[in-house]
């Protein structure tokens, strides 16, 4: 038995996983009911991570590929500026959903972001825009609002519009 990264990195999540699930025990079950749903997926799939890595034999050069490696650049003749820009892209969408919920709240900025994104970098259509922003924006509703109850805060803009008188 050898501990390798990959395994030194399964138990650690195994750890963390389990103080999550310890501290989310005394809270209300509402409340605990999402981090200790993560946390038991968590420290299952660290769990069999460990398990592989301990028991299983497999030689250095299988286990390579997959040991906290992603494709790089180098893997798809990619070269260094298309994969700047490529991660520039992605980091400004991210962005520009991280300020709609700062402005819009996250209930109406997770429809808002999936047609901007949808229209403008995922090249789609109208129709399938509509449909896959109306099934994102049903489910985050359903899931979080009503089945979870869960308060979000109001957006810069809504809080503004109280403000100022407008908004009751």
């Amino acid at each position: 038995m050898k501990i390798t990264g990959r395994t030194g990195m399964g138990i650690a999540l195994m750890l963390i996983s389990g103080g999550v699930f310890g501290a989310a025990l005394q809270w209300p079950l509402k409340t605990a009911i999402f981090p200790m749903t993560i946390a038991a997926f968590t420290f299952g799939l660290a769990a069999i991570e460990v398990f592989l890595g301990l028991f299983l034999k497999q030689t250095a050069k299988e286990t390579s590929t997959m040991d906290f490696k992603m494709a790089g650049a180098e893997d798809a003749d990619i070269d260094a500026a298309t994969v700047r820009k490529r991660v520039l892209m992605i980091s400004l969408w991210m962005a520009l959903f991280f300020f709609l919920i700062l402005l819009a709240g996250f209930p109406v900025a997770v429809p808002i972001f999936f047609v901007v994104f949808l229209r403008t970098y995922g090249k789609e259509g109208w129709k399938m825009t509509i449909i896959l922003a109306a099934v994102a924006w049903v489910s985050f509703y359903g899931l979080f609002i009503r089945m979870l109850h869960i308060p979000f805060a109001d957006g810069w803009i809504v809080q503004w519009l109280r403000a100022a008188g407008i908004l009751g």
